[in-house]
């Protein structure tokens, strides 16, 4: 992530002079990204573009003073099922994973499918219905397009949640075990690799939901209207005492030492990082004083951060520190925290700036019409290498 004033409020974004004269800037949105082992022609194109927007993630200065390897490569652009309807994943996976979007073009075969999912182990049932989908989509791949080169893999990119129900190292570690075994059933721990193909490769990435349980998550409209809380509680105690027996046993409650048990979680993430299991690890909903206290006990990462839009415009000191340390931001909500202000004067003018920017290429009736104000949004984001989950 570039040092830029991300940190921004809506409204002076809005006066800034955002650039959109290139359509295939904004269409990164909905396409994929570059793959870093693309050969890079003397004037900055790519022998196999267009491909999908990628960004590497950092080391930790401490391991790349040991010469270790470069950091891994994770797509900008991802689809996001952890909030989604049940019976929709299927659908939305499928338009958003499928081969079948791919278009041929006079000079390449041009990729529009997502390769990064991001996911969620509030339900297990969901990381099923995940894999599930995964299988069946996948198990597809190569038709209707070219066939990979002798040797050659396509990678897609997973990204698995520890709920706070879940903090300390056994339960973490569980949690983990359980989210691969849910979702990727021929998983290699070993190589970081699907054992079911022989074409595709998984990448997982690994992020702390929240460093603790808060009461106020209970009484708030994003888990009272969430799908994948069927049973609904109205407390972190409630909510303890109404896990499975397997999960009791495993490991001590988060519950009995709030400010400590994250910090295990982290150690159990960097051994699994270590290992190969991981390809990077990361947090979400930390707060600045949180994220100092990670920094201080980190010797790796994070190589992620997921937050809101609200977070990464407002929160100024925080910004500035994870872009010090190299940590790259996931924008979980940027379409709709716009939506949400559809109503507004800052929604009307960043609908204006979309619809004066058309398709540079005319023979793509797409985009006649310009971009919406959440493509607006999008864009900008994915130009200053923020990562970011459209639907």
């Amino acid at each position: 992530m570039k040092r830029s004033r991300l940190y921004l409020t809506l409204p002076f974004l809005l006066a800034l002079q955002i650039d959109l004269a290139s359509a295939a800037t904004l269409r990164a949105t909905q396409s994929p990204a570059q793959s870093p082992d693309d050969a890079e022609n003397n004037d900055g194109s790519y022998t196999n573009a267009p491909k999908q927007l990628t960004v590497k993630l950092s080391r930790s200065t401490r391991h790349r003073a040991k010469g270790s390897q470069e950091g891994a490569i994770i797509p900008l652009v991802g689809v996001g099922v952890g909030n989604s309807p049940h019976h929709k994943i299927p659908f939305i996976l499928a338009s958003a994973l499928s081969s079948k979007t791919n278009k041929q073009t006079d000079n390449n075969f041009e990729d529009l499918h997502y390769r990064l999912v991001d996911t969620s182990h509030t339900d297990s049932a969901l990381e099923v219905l995940v894999g599930r989908s995964l299988s069946r989509l996948l198990s597809s791949e190569g038709k209707g397009k070219p066939s990979p080169s002798p040797g050659t893999r396509d990678e897609y990119h997973l990204l698995i949640k520890i709920h706070h129900t879940h903090l300390g190292y056994e339960r973490t570690m569980l949690s983990i075990q359980n989210s691969l075994s849910d979702i990727l059933p021929g998983f290699s721990s070993n190589s970081g690799t699907s054992s079911s193909s022989s074409t595709i490769d998984f990448r997982v990435h690994a992020v702390i939901q929240y460093p603790r349980c808060y009461d106020s998550f209970f009484m708030s409209e994003t888990y009272k209207k969430s799908p994948n809380f069927p049973v609904k509680h109205s407390s972190c105690r409630e909510e303890e005492d109404a896990l499975d027996a397997a999960t009791k046993a495993v490991g001590p409650s988060p519950l009995i030492d709030t400010e400590n048990a994250w910090r295990r979680s982290w150690r159990a993430l960097e051994e699994l990082y270590h290992h190969g299991t991981l390809e990077s690890i990361g947090v979400s909903n930390f707060g600045p004083f949180d994220m100092k206290s990670l920094y201080e006990i980190s010797t790796e990462g994070p190589h992620i951060y997921q937050g809101s839009l609200r977070t990464l415009l407002m929160e100024e000191v925080m910004i500035e520190e994870l872009i010090r340390h190299g940590v790259h931001y996931q924008c979980t909500d940027a379409a709709s925290a716009v939506l949400a202000g559809k109503d507004s004067e800052a929604f009307a003018t960043l609908e204006r700036m979309g619809a004066k920017h058309g398709s540079v290429d005319e023979g793509d009736s797409n985009d006649a019409y310009g971009y919406s104000a959440v493509q607006v949004v999008l864009g900008w984001l994915v130009q200053r290498g923020v990562g970011v989950f459209p639907g």
